[in-house]
């Protein structure tokens, strides 16, 4: 379990330092802008500029979502394809191993949505982890101090200690929250065993991935169900990754601008209008960002 969850962080680890981004991690990383959408130059809120923000995020969820599909999907494939024509062992040992590769994604014969719910969960704690650790360096001057102590000035030259300062201040927020998921998707299931509970973790990607592994270890001849299903399954957990990590993104964002829970079914309304105006907006950006006066005027 630990090579599992060191596994996973220092894959979310290398996605971040080389500026990519976990799909499902995006919304735990945008409560900061839809609190600051809702803020205006008057010091009240804008329930209009939190609904075009969410036409925003879900925009890039959709991107997600197809990414999953035309990029980590084939690309799984032939992964699988490759590894057996290299080494002449395939990367799943047996047909039963192909048809739990496929199962433990399928609705029907697993708990698959209620561990991709668990992984909402992960995905938000981590994105809060990597809120906290950004605002304890910047406020804690982290950077500042590196620079300014007298050991590290002795060990390290003045202009790659500035370089390790400005690294740490720009991403150490980053690099511990995904460490922290990494190994939070990593013990999942090793605290499901302990405790006899139901809890283990379901990511699109990685589930993904294994439906890819599970078609090429059946050598394609899957029955309908187990295509129907499995699609069905990855599809959802996709959908309930986004869904709670988004849900409570955004109940973090409201609750910091003190907005009443009874004002969400108007953000709802706003929301809906937004989509039969302009609804390729949820799908494909536009030219030019839409101003809440183009969206909502009349």
């Amino acid at each position: 379990y630990f090579l599992y969850g060191l596994n996973y962080a220092f894959a979310f680890v290398a996605l971040f330092l080389t500026g990519a981004s976990l799909a499902t991690k995006q919304p735990t990383m945008t409560a900061s802008a839809l609190a600051s959408s809702l803020d205006t130059r008057k010091g009240g809120v804008s329930l209009q500029g939190l609904a075009l923000t969410f036409g925003k995020v879900w925009r890039s969820q959709f991107a997600s979502f197809v990414g999953n599909i035309i990029v980590v999907f084939p690309l799984s494939y032939l992964l699988s394809v490759g590894w057996e024509y290299a080494s002449g062992v395939p990367l799943l040992h047996d047909h039963k191993e192909s048809v739990k590769a496929l199962r433990d994604q399928n609705p029907l014969t697993s708990l698959a949505w209620l561990y991709a719910c668990i992984t909402g969960v992960c995905l938000f704690t981590s994105g809060i982890i990597s809120g906290y650790v950004d605002n304890k360096v910047i406020y804690g001057k982290i950077g500042k101090r590196m620079q300014e102590h007298v050991w590290l000035r002795r060990m390290i030259s003045g202009p790659k200690l500035h370089k390790i300062a400005t690294f740490t201040n720009r991403n150490l927020g980053g690099i511990v929250g995904n460490v922290c998921l990494g190994f939070m998707l990593g013990y999942a299931a090793l605290v499901g065993s302990f405790f006899g509970l139901p809890f283990d973790i379901r990511h699109i990607t990685i589930s993904t991935a294994y439906f890819a592994f599970g078609v090429d270890g059946l050598d394609n001849t899957l029955s309908s169900f187990d295509w129907i299903w499995t699609s069905i399954g990855v599809i959802g957990i996709g959908f309930f990754n986004f869904l709670i990590s988004f849900s409570l993104a955004f109940y973090v964002a409201v609750r910091s601008r003190n907005v009443a829970l009874s004002r969400l079914p108007h953000v709802g309304r706003l929301i809906w209008r937004f989509f039969i105006k302009y609804p390729l907006d949820f799908i494909y950006p536009p030219k030019e960002d839409r101003r809440e006066e183009d969206v909502f005027k009349g």
